[in-house]
């Protein structure tokens, strides 16, 4: 088992790559969460909500045509959103991508969590996890902050816990990316 933590050329890590020293303590639950993070959010706050920052089509990274399993022309479709407590404070941003027909899976969700229909699903599965941290100058960590208040992103300047897996549901595969921000610590 590789205990080292991951380098700038090998940033996305499978979750037991990381030694327990530097795991993040509080947040490792929900990094490693294997089933809903949705669940795992809302039994910590009944509040849980959704706040639907962007979606729409996208030109999909090389990296995600192939984790998606999708042909280079398709058009990826992309969400993204503020998992919040109730009091809508940021816990978690998450990027969910797809391509093609499986794209009617995000668009049709408007503020309600993906999780919720996608673990309604018996036959939901989850590509492993793989676990970064994610410095200030990553395009994930800077969309993270990104619709945050000052006040909000002052916690988050340096660098940020993120995971990332791919739920296959139906014939369909979203990826999911999830970038853990300051206040779920709290």
């Amino acid at each position: 088992m590789n205990t080292v933590a991951a380098t700038p050329a090998t940033l996305w890590q499978p979750l037991d790559a990381w030694a327990p020293a530097a795991r993040p303590r509080a947040l490792w639950p929900y990094l490693a969460e294997a089933g809903s993070l949705t669940e795992r959010l809302r039994s910590r706050d009944t509040g849980f909500q959704v706040q639907l920052l962007a979606h729409g089509h996208t030109t999909l990274s090389e990296e995600d045509t192939a984790l998606l399993e999708a042909k280079p022309e398709e058009a990826g479709y992309v969400r993204q959103v503020y998992l919040c407590g109730g009091d809508e404070r940021p816990w978690v941003y998450a990027r969910s991508l797809t391509a093609g027909p499986s794209e009617n899976w995000l668009k049709e969700l408007g503020e309600h969590p993906l999780g919720d229909r996608v673990f309604a699903n018996p036959r939901a599965g989850r590509s492993p996890i793989v676990v970064a941290q994610l410095d200030a100058h990553h395009v994930l960590h800077k969309e993270a902050l990104a619709h945050l208040s000052p006040q909000e992103r002052a916690p988050a300047a340096g660098p940020l816990w993120a995971r990332r897996s791919r739920l296959t549901v139906e014939a369909a595969h979203i990826l999911i990316y999830e970038v853990f921000l300051p206040g779920l610590e709290s």
